[in-house]
């Protein structure tokens, strides 16, 4: 998660810098992001585990989705329409974490 939000950041920055290849490396992380090697699901309670499973599993080619909209826009220098994809990128990470993060088990 810590990868992926640097990444955000950077493409964050890169729109506010105008800066297409900030951009494109924020986008990259996030496209190419591996899966972890271990059952992230784990950390929630067993009654949990597969809605948390199947939410990552939803989420994750959303967040591609809006990532490469970012990168579209930036590399047309559309700076307002990059910044409204990063402002959907960020609003399904903050969805997933406000739905899943109090109920981590760890």
């Amino acid at each position: 998660m810590q990868i992926l939000g640097r990444s955000l950041t950077w493409i964050q920055n890169g729109i506010v810098l105008e800066n297409k290849q900030l951009v494109r490396e924020g986008v990259n992380h996030v496209i190419h992001h591996p899966a972890p090697n271990h059952k992230p699901w784990t950390i929630m309670g067993k009654a949990d585990q597969e809605g948390f499973k199947q939410a990552l599993l939803a989420y994750d080619p959303a967040m591609d989705i809006y990532a490469n909209e970012a990168a579209a826009a930036a590399e047309k220098g559309d700076w307002f329409e990059a910044t409204a994809a990063s402002a959907r990128l960020q609003t399904s990470c903050v969805s997933c974490h406000a739905q899943w993060k109090r109920k981590v088990q760890r």
